[in-house]
C-alpha cells in the first residue's frame, strides 16, 4: 500500500513471523549444536599442527641466519615480522572468543568447554555493538593483515587461495539481505558456531603465515658473484687435504682475452706453459701452507702487466663428512637417503657400516634404515676409507626420531582430497576411501582401520568400524542417509608407517545435500 501503510492482515502476517522465529531461537537443534562442538575441536586440532609446523620453519630459519647472517638474515627478519602479525592477530580473535563464553557462560566461563551453546545474544553484543564494532575492526585487520601477507607470497595460486580464506566479502545471500560481512557473521547466530568461525580465522591465518614462511625458505639463495677489475685467482680444488693427498688449483686471469695466455710464476719458480694454470703439489705433512705468485699477461704495446695472488690450504688428517641428504635427523624404519664422503678419497674407496639398523649403498648414495628400537637414541656410522696403503675408520653420530604424524584425507570420487567440511555426500560414500601422507616427506603411510560416528534417530552417538582404509556398506549407506548440513566424523583413524601404527586427525563430513 501507498505510505508503508500496513493493513491489518499484513500485521497479522508480520507477528506470526516474529513468534516462528522466537520459536525457532528457543529451539535450535542439539545436534547442530554438537556438531559446531566437533567442528570447533577438529579446528583446534588442526591449528595446533599448524603452530608446531611453523615453529619449525622459523627454526630452520634461524639456523641459516646463524650459519649466513648476510644471506639468510633478511628472510629470517622478514619471519619474524610476519610471525608478531600473526601473533597479534591470532591473539586479539582469541579475546572475542572469550568475551563470547563470558557474555553467554558468565565471568567464569571457558571457551573450551561452553554451557550456554545456543545463546543468540553474546555474539552480536561482543562484535555487533552501535560504538566500538569488534566485527568492523576485526574485518578492518583481516585485510590489513591479509594484504601485507599477499605481498609476501610468490606463487600466484597460493595468494588466491589465501585472498579466499582470508575474505571480507559478504555472501551473495547477506548481500541480497542487504547485510555486512560482520552482520552476516555473527547476528543471531548461537554462541558456540561464532566461536567456530573465529577459530576457522585464527586457522587461515596460521596456514597463511605458513606459505610465507616457506617463501622466505625458498627465497634463500647463494647469489651471484661478480667483479669489474682484472684480477688473478686460486682456485684449489679443495684447501683441506689429508696426509699423502694432494693439492691442486687451478690458476686463473679473470677477464682474460682468449687471443693472450697468461704465465704464472708460482712460489719463485715459472709453472709450464704447457700446465695451462693448473698447479700441482703433494702434500706430505700435516700444517697451514700458503702459495704466493703472480700472473703476467703481455699487452698489445709489448708491455707486461703483472697481477699477483695468494692462497693458503690446510693438510689436516683424514675425516668423513656423512649427512642426510633430505633431513638432519633419521627416521627409524624408513629409508633414510645419506651421502658420505672423504675429502680426497674416491668414492669407490670408501665402504661404511651402522649399528642397530642396515646401511646400503645406491649408486653415489647410501640408504640408512634404523631398527625401530633405536627411537629416541643415537645410532653410529662407521665410514672406512683407503688413503695410499693404509685403512682409516671415522664415526659419525645420529639421532634417531619416529616418523612424524601425518594427515588423513579422504580421495573423493571427483578426484579431489577432502579433509573436512562441507562436502556432497556422494562423493564421500563414492570415494576411493582414506589415505594419509606427510606434507614435504615421502614417507610411505596407510590406513589400517577407523572409525565413522554419527547420530541416531533418537539423538544418540552411534559408531561403525572399518579394518581397512574402505568405507563399509554400512557406513556408505549411514552416509547415504544424512540430511543437509547433517554431520558425521571420522574417528580414530590409523595409520601404519614406518616406525609403526599411530591415530590421526579426525575428519568432519557435513552434507551439502
Amino acid at each position: 500500500m501507498a505510505g508503508g501503510k500496513q493493513t491489518p492482515r499484513q500485521k497479522m502476517i508480520n507477528l506470526m513471523y516474529l513468534v516462528l522465529m522466537a520459536m525457532l531461537a528457543l529451539n535450535v537443534s542439539s545436534d547442530v549444536l554438537n556438531g559446531f562442538v566437533m567442528v570447533e575441536n577438529s579446528i583446534k586440532g588442526t591449528t595446533k599442527v599448524k603452530f608446531d609446523q611453523n615453529n619449525s620453519l622459523l627454526g630452520e630459519l634461524e639456523f641459516y641466519k646463524n650459519q649466513n647472517p648476510q644471506k639468510a638474515g633478511y628472510a629470517f627478519n622478514e619471519a619474524l615480522v610476519v610471525k608478531s602479525s600473526t601473533d597479534s592477530l591470532f591473539d586479539y580473535i582469541q579475546t572475542l572468543k572469550v568475551k563470547i563464553a563470558k557474555v553467554a557462560d558468565g565471568d567464569e566461563a571457558d571457551v573450551d568447554n561452553l554451557k550456554s551453546m545456543d545463546n543468540l545474544d553474546a555474539a552480536s553484543i561482543v562484535m555487533l555493538a552501535p560504538i566500538h564494532s569488534q566485527a568492523s575492526k576485526l574485518k578492518d585487520w583481516i585485510e590489513e593483515y591479509r594484504a601485507k601477507i599477499l605481498l609476501k607470497v610468490p606463487d600466484s595460486a597460493k595468494r588466491e587461495l589465501i585472498r579466499k580464506n582470508l575474505t571480507t566479502e559478504p555472501t551473495k545471500r547477506a548481500l541480497a539481505e542487504s547485510k555486512d560481512w560482520g552482520t552476516s557473521y555473527f547476528e543471531n547466530m548461537p554462541a558456540i558456531a561464532s566461536i567456530t568461525i573465529l577459530s576457522k580465522i585464527q586457522n587461515d591465518i596460521k596456514n597463511a603465515e605458513s606459505e610465507v614462511l616457506y617463501a622466505l625458505l625458498k627465497s634463500i639463495d647463494v647469489g651471484d658473484f661478480r667483479v669489474n677489475s682484472i684480477k688473478a685467482y686460486v682456485v684449489p680444488t679443495s684447501t683441506n687435504i689429508i696426509v699423502g693427498g694432494k693439492y691442486t688449483a687451478q690458476l686463473i686471469l679473470s677477464a682474460e682475452d682468449s687471443t693472450k695466455v697468461p704465465s704464472f710464476v708460482v712460489n719463485g719458480a715459472s709453472l709450464p706453459a704447457n700446465k695451462k694454470g693448473l698447479y700441482e703439489t703433494v702434500c706430505g705433512k700435516i700444517g697451514d701452507f700458503t702459495i704466493n705468485g703472480v700472473a703476467q699477461l703481455t699487452r698489445g704495446d709489448g708491455t707486461i702487466s703483472s697481477f699477483p695472488f695468494t692462497n693458503k690450504y690446510s693438510v689436516v688428517a683424514p675425516m668423513a663428512t656423512v649427512s642426510a641428504t633430505k633431513m638432519n635427523i633419521l627416521y627409524a624404519g624408513w629409508t633414510n637417503p645419506i651421502s658420505i664422503s672423504v675429502p680426497g678419497v674416491p668414492l669407490a674407496s670408501i665402504t661404511a657400516t651402522m649399528n642397530n639398523g642396515s646401511l646400503t649403498r645406491k649408486g653415489d648414495e647410501w640408504i640408512a634404515i634404523p631398527n625401530t628400537s633405536a627411537i629416541g637414541g643415537i645410532i653410529t656410522v662407521t665410514v672406512k676409507a683407503k688413503v695410499g696403503d693404509r685403512e682409516i675408520s671415522i664415526p659419525s653420530t645420529f639421532r634417531v626420531r619416529k616418523t612424524p604424524a601425518p594427515t588423513a584425507s579422504i580421495t573423493l570420487s571427483s578426484g579431489n582430497k577432502f579433509m573436512g567440511g562441507k562436502v556432497s555426500k556422494f562423493e564421500v560414500s563414492r570415494s576411493s576411501g582414506l589415505i594419509a601422507e606427510l606434507e614435504d616427506l615421502d614417507i610411505p603411510f596407510s590406513v589400517v582401520s577407523f572409525d565413522l560416528s554419527y547420530y541416531g534417530s533418537l539423538g544418540d552417538v552411534k559408531t561403525l568400524s572399518s579394518k581397512t582404509n574402505k568405507f563399509t556398506e554400512a557406513q556408505i549407506n549411514v552416509i547415504e542417509r544424512l540430511q543437509r548440513n547433517q554431520m558425521s566424523v571420522l574417528s580414530n583413524i590409523v595409520v601404519k608407517g614406518p616406525s609403526g601404527q599411530q591415530t590421526v586427525n579426525d575428519i568432519s563430513i557435513i552434507s551439502t545435500n
